[in-house]
């Protein structure tokens, strides 16, 4: 079984969608079974770019602050319940953790920075002081986008250029899968660029607002209308899933327990 974390936009959100989706309340369906909510974490304010390490279970994510002047950096420990504050970086908007080296990642209004969850110690990396939207980390190699210029850029073997297949195209949001093929997306839509190929190609007008893995390295999506799995078949087609309906997903996170849901008011649960 698989656990998503998803954010919506609208306090009202789940209840539109128990209505609309299934028989009992407070539940969503995720992959054809029937899961049910549990609030986990209340008064969090959108929470977004939420990312877990399966390691120690604890999930990364950063909300709005204090009169929504700024975006701060959290950690939820998902079998104790635990929440706490990261301190040290101003401005945090994104959060990832590289699946094999279990690094975790935060970015920012002037760079990226390193979490050490043992000793509670952050670092910025000196990778750039740009104000950056997203980071994905995987396997050792450090993706970023910038705002508002949207570029995308790759950190690996200590050089730092452009993304591969994307070039000067605007990059709002990325994600790589298990075969590092690139997905990524902006005004436009989803657009695909496998990891041996040339061509950039379109595959879908979704408004995306997030790109998260699983344990396994699948890649999905999270829209406005719901959450998405990506798949590109042996003959290089893409294939994308509709993995759930839930309206006004804002971001998610997925890992092999049950499903995370949140509104703007508190971070959920969805068991199945």
């Amino acid at each position: 079984m698989k656990l998503l974390i998803p954010t919506a936009l609208l306090a009202l959100a789940s209840a539109r969608l128990v209505n609309k989706t299934i028989n009992r309340c407070d539940g969503v369906i995720v992959n054809g079974i029937n899961h049910e909510k549990e609030v986990i974490k209340e008064n969090v304010d959108k929470p977004y770019m939420m990312s877990i390490d399966y390691s120690t279970n604890v999930l990364y994510y950063t909300y709005t602050g204090h009169q929504r002047m700024t975006f701060v950096p959290a950690a939820l420990n998902l079998k104790t319940k635990e929440n706490y504050i990261i301190t040290g970086m101003r401005g945090a908007f994104s959060t990832s953790v590289d699946p094999k080296s279990h690094r975790i990642y935060i970015a920012g209004m002037d760079g990226i920075y390193e979490f050490d969850n043992q000793e509670k110690i952050i670092r910025n990396l000196g990778l750039t002081n740009l104000n950056i939207w997203q980071v994905f980390a995987k396997d050792g190699v450090i993706y970023y986008t910038t705002y508002p210029a949207e570029k995308a850029f790759v950190y690996k073997n200590l050089q730092l250029t452009k993304v591969a297949g994307i070039g000067d195209t605007r990059a709002l949001l990325l994600g790589l899968d298990k075969k590092d093929n690139i997905f990524f997306s902006n005004s436009s839509g989803v657009f695909f660029h496998p990891k041996d190929g040339n061509l950039t190609i379109l595959v879908g007008e979704y408004t995306v607002n997030a790109f998260t893995t699983d344990a396994n390295e699948k890649l999905h999506f999270s829209t406005p209308a719901g959450i998405f799995s990506t798949e590109v078949e042996s003959t290089g087609n893409v294939k994308i899933k509709k993995v759930a309906e839930i309206n006004n997903i804002y971001g998610m996170a997925v890992e092999a327990a049950p499903m995370f849901y949140k509104t703007t008011v508190d971070l959920q649960i969805f068991k199945d």
